[in-house]
């Protein structure tokens, strides 16, 4: 099964298609991917993105990140009992959705 093209707005965002990638790509491993998860995925991955653009201004970025784990617990990439778990890296942003939106391995560049 290949992965759909991300939708045009998520070009915009540093780390979105990577996310959009990310996302869909776990749901497709496990049997669950059904395009009618198109929208929520790509609304998941502009909503890591945005988390991943405003991480260094703390005091902006509390809610977004919130939200972002939400929502990738909903889209089944982060398990529930995780989402309110966070593992920050050294500047205190949080890992897993930095992992999220990190560059893709070089044969599945978008």
């Amino acid at each position: 099964m290949t992965i759909p093209q991300p939708p045009d707005h998520l070009h915009h965002w540093p780390g979105a298609c990577e996310a959009w990638h990310r996302i869909i790509a776990k749901l497709q491993a496990r049997g669950e991917w059904l395009d009618l998860y198109v929208p929520m995925s790509a609304l998941t991955a502009l909503q890591c993105a945005l988390y991943l653009k405003i991480s260094e201004y703390p005091e902006f970025a509390e809610d977004t990140r919130r939200l972002a784990r939400a929502m990738l617990a909903e889209m089944h990439y982060l398990p529930r009992e995780r989402a309110e778990l966070t593992l920050l890296d050294a500047h205190g942003r949080d890992a897993e959705i930095l992992a999220v939106c990190g560059p893709l391995p070089s044969p599945l560049r978008m």
